[in-house]
């Protein structure tokens, strides 16, 4: 319960602090509702909401939600940059990179050297490095497709067995006013 009220605060956090200089901006944010799959603690679903400062630079803020019967059900979230690189047709490249939070399962052992008994949870800051492609299909609405590696940071406690995960979203990105 608590790490769900890390993760929406966080979320709340960035895109407050974001806000001031986006409304400055004509390009209007976009939400996207997303699912995934990958390796280790890896997000299921979740969504985005991205922030435009100029033609090529966005923040985006990132909240995730895994659902595992064998381990931990945990919250994640992010902050990125995303670097949008020139558009070809109806589609634009990105390349991202970010920091956050991850709601992760660590293994718990019953004696040295011995197989793990069951699972505890953590929480533990990553960051993040990836891109993808966005492709407009209307005025308001885009599909995209988004590929991240997460890796651990090695502070604030995080367990030394810890591993990165690879994460490949896709969703519909919904523009909140007009391009």
């Amino acid at each position: 319960m608590h790490s769900h009220k890390v993760a929406g605060l966080a979320l709340v956090v960035c895109t407050l602090a974001i806000s001031p200089a986006w409304a400055q901006q004509r390009e209007a944010p976009q939400v996207t509702p997303y699912v995934a799959v990958g390796t280790g603690d890896v997000a299921t679903f979740g969504a985005a909401i991205t922030f435009p400062f100029t033609s090529m630079l966005s923040v985006e803020g990132d909240v995730g939600y895994r659902n595992r019967a064998s381990r931990i059900n945990g919250l994640s979230t992010d902050a990125s940059l995303l670097f949008s690189l020139p558009r070809v047709g109806r589609t634009t490249a990105y390349l991202a990179t970010g920091f956050g939070l991850s709601h992760y399962a660590a293994p718990v052992f019953s004696a040295f050297n011995a197989p793990p008994i069951g699972a505890a949870s953590r929480m533990g800051f990553n960051m993040n490095f990836g891109g993808g492609l966005r492709t407009q299909l209307t005025d308001r609405v885009d599909l995209r497709t988004d590929a991240r590696w997460f890796m651990p940071v090695a502070n604030g406690g995080m367990e030394p067995y810890q591993h990165g995960h690879f994460r490949l979203g896709v969703g519909a990105g919904l523009s909140l006013g007009k391009r």
